[in-house]
């Protein structure tokens, strides 16, 4: 992954797709 994002910014988008 290229892109640099925060752990915060990744759990929550994990979080998010994981909870759809």
């Amino acid at each position: 992954m290229t892109y640099k994002a925060p752990v915060k910014d990744v759990k929550f988008l994990l979080d998010k797709v994981f909870k759809v």
